[in-house]
């Protein structure tokens, strides 16, 4: 009987770890931005999917915001990218599963804040 308990609850045990392992890539996060050329998130390990939501609450009128799906390369970080306002709300995404970077670009030289947010699957 002492046996089998033993062996229960650790199979229980890794059963959990394992699950945990299963789903970890699934998240999301928010954050903020301040910047006058660029920032980079935290690195993104998405299943197929990852959305990224620009809020922003200073920008530049009829400029646009460049959201790159960043990945280092031998001469610095590139990506497929898209484009949303940088001075209305808007959202981005991209399908992959490879583990990356998201960079947010300002051509102006100008201060840009705002508030950003990604979901991955």
């Amino acid at each position: 009987m002492k046996n089998f308990r033993k062996i229960f609850i650790i199979s229980a045990a890794l059963t959990c770890f394992l699950t945990t392992l299963v789903f970890a890539k699934a998240g999301s996060y928010s954050s903020t931005y301040e910047m006058k050329g660029g920032v980079f998130s935290r690195w993104i390990q998405p299943k197929s999917k990852c959305t990224i939501t620009v809020t922003p609450k200073v920008g530049t009128n009829g400029v646009d915001m460049k959201v790159i799906w960043a990945h280092q390369t031998l001469f610095g970080w590139d990506g497929p990218y898209k484009n949303t306002s940088s001075t209305k709300k808007g959202s981005v995404s991209f399908k992959s599963n490879k583990k990356r970077k998201v960079w947010l670009r300002n051509p102006t030289g100008k201060v840009w804040k705002g508030n950003v947010s990604f979901k991955w699957d």
